[in-house]
């Protein structure tokens, strides 16, 4: 029988009152082997979320790997306003699962259905803002290095929540504002892709091209006879 492989995880990842369908292991004293921690279709009560906190390091097979990001992005809005989740890790972590979703969107911008995906990001974001002051200047480290067009997007809607929260702006009128700071840009995937990524000075009819952007991200919208409702 071939030997399956482990792989680690990161331990506060594991929340309490979630159910796993993946299999949980600790090393054992000698490190030499693995002994079953957590067992798939197991919920994670109080008694286990203890001992994590005590041990150094938690593992599942290779082949499970699939599921436990699935896990991980079922539950990062609790992983978001998790206090035991180091801050800047928290922070990359959502910022990573919010370039999953606006890649998504932005390779195939008329699907209701990637559109509709990009509100848990914004709800996300809207945690950490509320309850992590340090976990935003996490994030607003995170926008000063990374720009392309799609994170631009996420950068923006980064910087509108945390205006709009400092303006006394909440509730259903802060996620809008974050879900139309996420879709402003949506328009320039219908723009060619060297115009998009030219490095110098666009012509004026390139220019006049990247002008339209705007106007092609509500078509887009429109086409599709679905406005983004906020729940």
């Amino acid at each position: 029988m071939k030997q399956k492989k482990y792989k680690r995880i990161d331990k506060h990842l594991i929340t309490e009152g979630s159910q796993i369908d993946f299999n949980l292991f600790l090393p054992n004293e000698t490190k030499s082997a693995m002994s079953l921690f957590l067992q798939s279709d197991t919920a994670v009560d109080w008694n286990a979320k203890v001992k994590l906190r005590e041990i150094e390091a938690v593992y599942i097979y290779e082949e499970e790997e699939e599921k436990y990001k699935a896990y991980v992005e079922k539950h990062l809005q609790s992983i978001a306003r998790s206090s035991e989740i180091p801050t800047e890790q928290k922070a990359r972590l959502v910022y990573e699962k919010a370039i999953e979703a606006i890649d998504v969107m932005f390779k195939n911008p008329e699907s209701l259905e990637n559109v509709k995906n990009t509100q848990p990001v914004v709800d996300n974001f809207i945690d950490i803002i509320l309850h992590d002051n340090a976990a935003v200047e996490s994030l607003m480290k995170i926008t000063a290095h990374d720009y392309y067009t799609y994170t631009h997007s996420i950068n923006v809607s980064i910087y509108a929540l945390s205006l709009g929260s400092n303006l006394g702006i909440g509730g259903k009128d802060l996620e809008a504002l974050g879900m139309a700071a996420m879709l402003h840009d949506l328009g320039k995937s219908k723009i060619d892709c060297d115009i998009i990524n030219k490095n110098g000075k666009l012509t004026d009819d390139e220019f006049a091209q990247m002008k339209r952007h705007p106007a092609l991200g509500h078509l887009t919208r429109s086409l599709r006879n679905a406005p983004i409702k906020i729940l």
